[in-house]
């Protein structure tokens, strides 16, 4: 192996790595979401049992919740994005939700898959270089 074929290795590699840390970080993100989406369902399925003036605690994020006293138990606020949010009733919600949580699954999935050829093309890449030095 010439030293321009074991640069174009190392250029490849390099390549194969900013990439897969793009999809390792879009990965975390969507984790994240699926969390949140989890949790939202969670809730929504608590408050289809309550009543306007029930008592209950309520997840702000990290682990932290508040007491608060229900006052309108019919619709909520959900955010659709670019900052718009839409008031749904509990049902419609969820399923939005559940939905949501299906699409970004697929996501993860396909990054997965994708993260996965790109460690394989990286380790032909270290074969190469390893049976040419």
């Amino acid at each position: 192996m010439d030293k321009d074929e074991l640069q174009d290795i190392i250029a490849m590699t390099k390549e194969y790595q900013a990439r897969a840390g793009v999809y390792q970080q879009q990965l975390a993100r969507i984790d994240v979401s699926l969390g949140e989406c989890e949790s939202a369902i969670k809730t929504l399925e608590e408050l289809e049992n309550k009543k306007a003036g029930e008592d209950l605690m309520v997840p702000i994020g990290a682990g932290v919740y508040m007491h608060a006293t229900i006052t309108h138990v019919d619709d909520v606020l959900m955010e659709l994005g670019a900052s718009i949010s839409a008031e749904m009733n509990i049902t419609e919600t969820k399923d939005a939700l559940v939905k949501r949580k299906t699409q970004l699954g697929e996501t993860y999935e396909r990054l997965s898959k994708s993260l996965r050829e790109i460690y394989d093309e990286m380790q032909k890449l270290q074969m190469k270089a390893a049976q040419h030095s």
